[in-house]
């Protein structure tokens, strides 16, 4: 980079160290590299705003952050925590754990930490320290907990992250479950620990009625998360749907079943989720003046090629991104840090090979750990004022918590199995997808079957079109005129195959457009010698080169000695 890059970079940094806004600082430094910089006109960055915001994605914050409001105004917060009392109570350490559960179940439906720590930590940190919980495990165990608030979806950083890499949203939603559950276990088993050893006293085991009761009287509550994920998940309808759903469904329970929210609560509701969704707006358009410049600039390929050259070793380079996540999350809010850094990452993860919705999990999980590290912690900040407290005392409760926490973040980081794994079971994520095509009648058929089975190809589709020229009787041609014949070949294959991209991508798939010239069979068989597929997926009328070359049996051709299968449509 260059000092005038450098400068404008410096000047972010330094405005935001100097307390501007967020959305102002990274307005202005992006309004100024382009203008005094690029030389761009500086109207332009109206375009920029209006497009930045002018996007579907956007809807599925908004109504979350309504829903979460919904909830903690009504009662399905505290029936939440009443039933997740019921279900662990009762254990040594049961009201923490019922207080690390109930984060659980209030981020299946807010997506939001700061909300989950203001309704959750709120009633359980004077709850804990009320029935004889030491004042420090108390506070550090429900400043932690609602981490799970981002990393269990729905999650706003996730809806972010999936706007800026185009993933698909309800796929990298899927990534969290198992994280998710994990801190929950491993905190909850601490709490087990820790208040044994510490002689807590147990409360006694509820009745089979009593918890009938507590179920019965919580059972709209717990359906909401059902509803969510059940409608995404089978089909019914969208993420940007099921949040409005959700909302629906919110203020249907709270008016009309709980009766906990008052009709004049309605407009108070509405106005606080507004303004809540609105600073989360002009941050998405402040960022996106600032992306612009870096895009005009070729900031994150410099960055990408740097970092390349100086590390070899995937798991290095995620090593070095946690610490500087971690580090980031100590200074900036997990909104703003998403949208910044996102399209910085975005081109190594392409160089390391890396997985984008395992990347989209670590960085949420890291950012999610910075709430609570000083000395911007918000969630330090919010649990302090609830126990009367000094940022200092909130610091040291919370790090065996956060001690837990990232060692999941390094198991997950160097393990993305457990991350992947549902992703894959509910839409084949981690097909690699090759699509050969060679004539126009084949490839109308290909790419309607794909586009109807779209859900099954969640990885980038590599789109192969072959020009094929096979017919043509080169020593009967003069070398200018083979010239010719080629490059008008190659800008007609390449015109040919943007159109099939762009449809493609219009469905919301992922493709790899590629271009190739020559004898398909020699293209075909050079390609399977060097790249691996798991899926092959060719027309079943036409391209008969293709055909010949893929089967090596009806149902399966070898690559690299494995069994790829074909799929015919």
């Amino acid at each position: 980079m260059d000092n005038a890059q450098l400068l404008i970079i410096a000047l972010l940094f330094g405005s935001m160290a100097a307390t501007v806004p967020v959305f102002i600082a990274l307005f202005f430094t992006g309004l100024a590299g382009l203008t005094l910089i690029v030389g761009i006109d500086p109207r332009i960055s109206i375009e920029i705003l209006y497009r930045s915001m002018d996007k579907f994605a956007l809807i599925v914050v908004l109504f979350f952050v309504l829903c979460g409001n919904i909830m903690t105004t009504g009662s399905i917060v505290q029936k939440l925590i009443k039933t997740a009392n019921v279900l662990v109570g009762f254990l040594p350490g049961g009201l923490a754990m019922a207080g690390i559960l109930a984060c659980g179940f209030f981020g299946a439906i807010s997506g939001s930490t700061v909300a989950t720590v203001v309704a959750i930590g709120g009633f359980m940190i004077p709850a804990l320290i009320e029935h004889g919980y030491d004042e420090k495990f108390s506070v550090g165990v429900m400043t932690t907990a609602p981490i799970l608030g981002v990393i269990i979806p729905p999650s706003i950083a996730m809806i972010l992250y999936a706007m800026i890499t185009t993933d698909s949203l309800e796929a990298l939603f899927l990534t969290g479950f198992i994280p998710g559950f994990m801190i929950m276990f491993a905190m909850s088993v601490y709490a087990w620990v820790f208040c044994r050893k510490n002689g807590m006293e147990r409360r006694p085991r509820p009745k089979t009625g009593e918890a009938l009761s507590v179920l019965r009287e919580s059972i709209w509550a717990l359906l909401l998360p059902v509803i969510i994920f059940g409608g995404i998940y089978s089909g019914i309808f969208t993420a940007n749907e099921a949040a409005i759903v959700a909302c629906v469904y919110a203020f249907i329970v709270e008016l009309c079943i709980h009766r906990d929210m008052k009709i004049g609560d309605v407009k108070k509701v509405i106005v606080s989720s507004a303004a809540t969704s609105a600073s989360l707006l002009v941050i998405v358009a402040g960022a996106s003046v600032f992306g612009e410049y870096l895009t005009f600039e070729q900031i994150p390929e410099h960055i990408a090629s740097a970092v390349v050259s100086n590390f070899e070793s995937p798991w290095a380079f995620l090593l070095v991104v946690n610490v500087l996540l971690l580090c980031v999350g100590m200074f900036m809010d997990i909104i703003s840090a998403t949208i910044i850094l996102t399209p910085i990452f975005l081109p190594l993860l392409a160089e390391f090979d890396i997985d984008t919705l395992h990347f989209g999990l670590i960085m949420t999980l890291n950012l999610g750990i910075g709430y609570c590290t000083p000395p911007l912690g918000v969630s330090l900040f919010i649990s302090g004022a609830v126990a009367n407290r000094s940022m200092l005392f909130v610091a040291r409760a919370v790090m065996p918590f956060l001690l837990i926490q990232i060692a999941i973040l390094l198991l997950l980081t160097f393990w993305p199995d457990p991350v992947l794994l549902l992703p894959r079971i509910f839409f084949g994520y981690g097909i690699k997808v090759l699509v050969p095509i060679c004539d126009g009648s084949t490839s109308e058929a290909t790419l309607n079957a794909i586009i109807e089975h779209k859900d099954q190809f969640l990885d980038p589709i590599t789109l192969l079109h072959v020009v094929n020229v096979k017919k043509m009787d080169y020593r009967m041609i003069p070398d200018f005129q083979i010239d010719m014949i080629r490059e008008y070949a190659t800008k007609t294959g390449q015109k040919f195959l943007n159109a099939q991209t762009e449809r493609l991508q219009a469905a919301g798939l992922k493709v790899i457009p590629r271009l190739e010239l020559g004898f398909p069979r020699d293209i075909i068989c050079s390609i399977a010698d060097k790249e691996e597929f798991s899926l092959v997926v060719i027309g079943r009328h036409g391209s008969g080169e293709i055909r010949d070359v893929l089967f090596g049996s009806v149902s399966n051709y070898v690559l690299h000695g494995v069994k790829c299968p074909v799929l015919l449509f």
